[in-house]
């Protein structure tokens, strides 16, 4: 992920896991099974931290600004080599990681706004299923656009405008009481 696929050879992941290259073979066949098998794993582990969150007993505020977070971090982590590098040298693996990951994405974003809306924090006239699809778009959105650079989409005050973005799209009265009540709480 740091450093882009391509130019991370086979010896380079031998050398780093401490084993020989001919040992790394006995557990993968060549870097393509290797490469889908990381981002398959990657996928999974993404799932499981953000299914950890939704255990918590939060509300859907409390979600909603947890993952905020999260996906905060994991913006700030991503290479877009990497992804260049999957799309270009690994077209299937990409396909495959790009669905999963949108999948997930829109099942999460789907059900929270479902708990939000029972639980009085979120708009009672609000289509979900669209708005969860318009969440998705605009996230997916951001990382490949010609109108500002991937600089500004991993600045902190650019993320929190589009999470407030979001929040007040989404939230009623009470939830947005909530948030102001919350953010004050992060501020002090």
């Amino acid at each position: 992920m740091k450093y882009g696929i391509k130019s991370v050879t086979m010896d380079d992941v031998a050398r780093e896991l401490g084993m020989s290259k001919k040992t790394l073979y006995q557990y993968f066949c060549d870097k393509a099974e290797m490469v889908k098998l990381v981002f398959e794993s990657e996928i999974d582990s993404k799932c499981k931290e953000f299914d950890e969150i939704s255990q918590k007993g939060m509300n859907a505020l409390e979600e909603l600004i947890a993952v905020f977070t999260k996906m905060n971090e994991m913006v700030r982590e991503y290479n877009p080599a990497t992804e260049y590098d999957l799309k270009k040298y690994y077209p299937d693996v990409f396909r495959n990681y790009a669905r999963r990951k949108l999948e997930n994405m829109y099942e999460w974003i789907l059900a929270n706004l479902k708990k939000g809306k029972s639980e009085g924090f979120y708009r009672d006239d609000m289509d979900e299923e669209v708005i969860a699809k318009i969440q998705v778009i605009r996230f997916e959105a951001s990382y490949d656009n010609a109108y500002y650079n991937f600089n500004q989409f991993h600045d902190k005050h650019f993320f929190n405008e589009l999470f407030k973005y979001h929040i007040r799209g989404i939230a009623s009265e009470r939830g947005l009481n909530f948030f102001n009540e919350q953010v004050l709480k992060q501020n002090n």
